[in-house]
């Protein structure tokens, strides 16, 4: 299901420890594909679980971390 997905997305994201991570890294390492990460990144954004915002190296990039709300509760 999708809140599922969004559980394993969180996850992933909790797994670095450099705090932020790219769309494409997270779809290889969790096996799913861009457009169901794409679907779950958004869901986590509206929810304020997750920040995306531009690659300071390259614009073209998507950088994602995890917000305080995200770690405090976003699983439950």
């Amino acid at each position: 299901s999708e809140m599922c997905i969004r559980d394993r997305v969180l996850t992933g994201l909790l797994s670095h420890q450099e705090g932020v991570v790219h769309p494409s890294d997270l779809s290889r390492e969790l096996h799913l594909s861009r457009p169901r990460i794409t679907a779950a990144l958004s869901a986590l954004q509206r929810k304020g679980l997750i920040a995306m915002h531009r690659s300071p190296t390259d614009r073209r990039r998507i950088q994602v971390s995890i917000t305080e709300a995200g770690r405090d509760g976003g699983l439950f």
